[in-house]
């Protein structure tokens, strides 16, 4: 079991802030155990030092992760250059930045799923020319995807992406994961190249 220290900053009650805690890591469906070591009050305004205790299963499955990415790194980096300087993470996301600032090229790798997407940050009015490019020749993109891609248009962040339905929990499909996520973000890379 790992264990965080926090500072915690709320008007609450004693009695409501381990509830509002608990509620926040079974958000993410993460099990932890909250432990209020010292509280003071300042204004009106509660502030708790906490420790929250983390089952080690959360623990592995993040180390899990880790070892997917070294394992998968390589074969993605092969197919898309934008990935050459990423590093293996514990995080579930790997994100590459091929150059228009606002655009990412990520890797998703979850226990049950994939998927690899190209997002574009809507704020940017260069970035949001390049979605609008990318969406007026939608057509001519669906068709040369070997894999069906979808599209979600949204006023903060537009993308394109690809999922695939098994994910990294199964050790012996971890080829075939590092295999999708290079041939889709290789082929996410060639349309940023080709419209940008």
């Amino acid at each position: 079991m790992m264990r965080y220290s926090s500072t915690y900053l709320h008007k609450l009650s004693n009695r409501e802030l381990p509830g509002l805690l608990i509620k926040s890591f079974t958000e993410y469906n993460i099990g932890a155990f909250i432990q209020i070591i010292d509280k003071t009050n300042i204004s009106q305004t509660y502030v708790y030092s906490i420790n929250v205790f983390i089952p080690s299963k959360m623990t592995s499955c993040r180390i899990e992760k880790e070892n997917y990415w070294q394992f998968a790194l390589p074969v993605i980096s092969q197919q898309c250059p934008a990935f050459t300087d990423a590093s293996p993470t514990r995080e579930r996301k790997i994100t590459a930045y091929p150059g228009l600032y606002g655009i990412m090229i990520s890797c998703i790798a979850n226990d049950g799923s994939l998927r690899a997407e190209l997002s574009v940050s809507m704020k940017s009015t260069e970035s949001r020319g390049f979605f609008d490019r990318l969406y007026s020749n939608k057509e001519s993109i669906d068709g040369m995807a070997d894999q069906e891609l979808c599209w979600e248009i949204d006023e903060q962040s537009s993308r394109v992406y690809c999922r695939c339905g098994f994910g990294i929990s199964d050790r012996s499909k971890w080829k075939e994961a590092a295999e999708f996520h290079g041939t889709v973000c290789s082929f996410l890379y060639r349309i940023y190249e080709t419209y940008i």
